[in-house]
């Protein structure tokens, strides 16, 4: 929530100021700006050594979800009335859900 942001950021200023991560006298900007960086560097490393070795990048997850559910989405297509808007409607959600959800 919108209302939570001043809370969430004082306690971000109030941690990297306590572990001293930045000096005391730094303004919450610069606090602020120093988390980002931080968050950015170490995050990605973090969640790549979280998931492990055996994960895949995400052009190949979706190639599976396509080859997975492809098949019924086209069936499902072909046994629409033929209406414009509906098939391309619901192609672009089945595709969407694929391409988004499914890896």
């Amino acid at each position: 929530c919108e209302e939570d942001r001043p809370l969430v950021y004082g306690n971000i200023v109030a941690l990297l100021k306590a572990t001293q991560a930045v000096s005391e006298c730094a303004s919450d900007m610069d606090v602020l700006a120093e988390f980002d960086a931080i968050v950015r560097s170490e995050l990605p490393v973090a969640f790549a050594s979280s998931l492990g070795r055996f994960t895949l990048e995400y052009h190949y997850l979706a190639l599976i979800g396509l080859l997975a559910f492809g098949g019924q989405g086209v069936d499902i297509l072909a046994a629409l009335p033929f209406d414009t808007g509906t098939c391309l409607s619901y192609a672009l959600v089945f595709f969407l859900w694929i391409f988004t959800f499914a890896p």
